[in-house]
């Protein structure tokens, strides 16, 4: 549904102006608040303003809820909103005031878009009274099918995470029970070395006389017998030692890991927030959800463990995405047969080899078939080239 313009164009004393926010259709204010504040900055509105909460019901709702209610008038809850977007903002606000054709206008969403950097721009464009209403409808568009995009992405990102949890917790208490027993293995080791060495002593500072309790046989298999329990001790110290440094190289390859998901982890977040996936919008601005209609996407090169993820998603935008790894495990030459599949090739410039793209380019060329390199191995990138490609195959059927 298409509202009516948040910038009120049409009074001639608001022109070059950046409006306040209860100047702006209320239909916005949803969406600013949502989009340009973190729910910490709520927070601390909220304990500023010294607001009551209801028991048993989510807080960052009620915060949420109370301003964009309260945006309609320019109550001090109001402004005290309007000051920290516009603090928040500054940079962008100055920038847009200095453009004052529609097509800069445009470039520079389209830039905020792509960089993924929405919060900062979109308080800005939709704030300035110049700012066409067709683009200020595009960029509220954007934005709002870009929490729907995310939320799909981020309910199997919250699912692998918390399967990946539950590994290593599992790998990590089998590397302290390990690493225990370890532990207990080399203080018996040092026990028994222990005695053995009182034993020697006792052996050493023996009575020489006839009165002696041992004989020279008896010795000389004390002796031997000592030999046997060092070489066995040896043997066990030295296997202790290989053990103690598997349980080293097994530790270090658990913290590379929980660095990797954390990084990973970081990378997915960034993607659920960053504005390179967007849907389009048709000319009578309604909102179109991506629809890849059944076409079969060849995924080239990245990282093998994000392939059933992306699958997924790309199932869920109705199409479908195959896997060639570009030649580390799988042949080469199992390409071609791979892009006769394939409406669309891409690969991302970042995770592929030099020679796994000449052979793709090449092969598309004979085969008469599109290809797209990606910025990134992120979903990011995949999603916004599909985007992409969506947008100008629907803007073509019109």
């Amino acid at each position: 549904m298409c509202f009516e313009s948040s910038n009120q164009n049409n009074n001639p004393s608001q022109k070059g102006r950046h409006l306040k926010l209860w100047q702006i259709s209320h239909h916005m204010h949803c969406l600013i608040i949502g989009t340009c504040l973190t729910l910490s900055d709520l927070n601390k509105l909220g304990r500023k303003l010294k607001l009551r909460y209801k028991p048993d019901f989510p807080r960052d709702y009620q915060l949420h809820a109370f301003f964009v209610t309260e945006a309609e008038n320019p109550s001090p809850p109001t402004r005290l909103v309007n000051q920290l977007l516009d603090k928040k903002s500054t940079r962008y606000i100055q920038r847009i005031k200095t453009l004052k054709d529609k097509n800069l206008l445009e470039n520079e969403w389209e830039r905020a878009l792509h960089e993924g950097n929405i919060a900062g721009p979109f308080w800005a464009l939709v704030s300035y009274s110049e700012t066409p209403p067709e683009l200020s409808e595009r960029a509220y568009a954007d934005v709002h099918m870009l929490s729907h995009i995310n939320g799909a992405s981020r309910r199997f990102d919250i699912r692998e995470k918390n399967k990946t949890q539950i590994e290593l917790e599992y790998l990590k208490n089998r590397l302290n029970y390990a690493t225990n027993k370890h532990y207990e293995r080399m203080a018996e080791k040092n026990h028994e070395i222990e005695l053995l060495s009182s034993l020697k002593d006792e052996k050493n500072h023996a009575p020489t006389s006839k009165e002696t309790p041992y004989t020279y046989d008896n010795i000389e298999k004390l002796k031997h017998e000592l030999q046997q329990a060092k070489q066995r001790l040896k043997l066990e110290k030295e296997r202790s030692k290989e053990t103690h440094n598997s349980l080293t190289q097994s530790n270090k390859f658990l913290n590379d890991s929980l660095h990797q998901l954390k990084k990973e982890n970081l990378e997915l977040k960034k993607e659920l927030h960053a504005g390179e996936l967007f849907s389009f919008s048709q000319n009578n601005n309604k909102t179109v959800q991506l629809d890849l209609k059944n076409q079969c996407i060849l995924y080239v090169g990245g990282r093998p463990q994000s392939v059933s993820r992306y699958q997924e998603i790309i199932a869920s935008f109705n199409g479908k995405l195959i896997y060639h790894d570009g030649g580390v495990e799988r042949s080469i030459n199992q390409l071609e047969k791979s892009i006769t599949q394939a409406d669309t090739v891409v690969f991302p410039c970042d995770c592929v080899s030099h020679s796994a793209v000449k052979k793709v380019k090449k092969l598309c060329r004979q085969n008469c078939k599109k290809f797209e390199p990606l910025r990134s191995s992120g979903l990011g990138s995949l999603l916004a080239v599909l985007s992409s490609e969506s947008r100008n195959s629907y803007e073509n059927e019109l």
